[in-house]
């Protein structure tokens, strides 16, 4: 595995822009070739580097903390390319959808849609709302290679995949208007249906 311990997305391989799929699905590759359990106590070091990157880049809030780390030289440096925006998250919005759902901040509506509750304010700067979804995503502990009679894991026993929170991104426009309306999709095809997400300004 090559890369340093100070980037994750090297020591993930995968590029700056990859989405949370494909930084997961990184992960659960190297999880499965590296983890002591299988390659032996010489690979803990490695697998623990390979955890830590992942720890970085999992959530959007802990990514954009390491990108803007990231993005802050040590020394002058000439730039090809400009550095990438921090992202500016609502911190109002930023909480697990039940709990956004229970502070009266996001409503359920039976056709599936979920609205957000933005102040006028929200809406005229934008940002972004960080959204905690159940989802059920293959087990980080032994990278989904979990089975019954083959493989038994501590954390999903034979499942091989656990219910897990998925922080969902959604960027909100400056200026949006009352009853915009966007779709985010969760994980790769496949998976499970898109959120339809109806902004609503107070």
């Amino acid at each position: 595995m090559t890369g340093d311990d100070g980037d994750a997305y090297l020591v993930l391989g995968v590029a700056r822009g990859a989405s949370a799929a494909e930084i997961r699905r990184a992960f659960r590759r190297l999880a499965l070739r590296l983890h002591p359990d299988r390659a032996g106590v010489a690979s803990t070091e490695a697998f623990q580097r390979v955890a830590r990157a992942y720890a970085r880049l999992s959530t959007p809030a802990a990514r954009a903390e390491h990108d803007t780390r990231a993005a802050a030289p040590s020394r002058p440096t000439v730039r090809a390319t400009p550095a990438r925006p921090a992202v500016a998250v609502i911190a109002r919005l930023a909480a697990p959808l039940r709990a956004l759902v229970d502070r009266g901040v996001a409503r359920e509506r039976p056709d599936g849609v979920v609205e957000l509750l933005l102040s006028r304010e929200e809406a005229v700067a934008g940002g972004h709302a960080a959204l905690g979804i159940p989802l059920r995503v293959s087990c980080p502990t032994c990278g989904g290679c979990a089975a019954r009679d083959q493989v038994w894991c501590v954390r999903c026993e034979y499942e091989g995949n656990v219910l897990d929170e998925v922080t969902a991104l959604l960027a909100i426009p400056a200026g949006v208007r009352d009853g915009a309306t966007f779709t985010v999709r969760l994980d790769e095809a496949g998976g499970p249906a898109p959120l339809r997400v109806c902004l609503r300004v107070a």
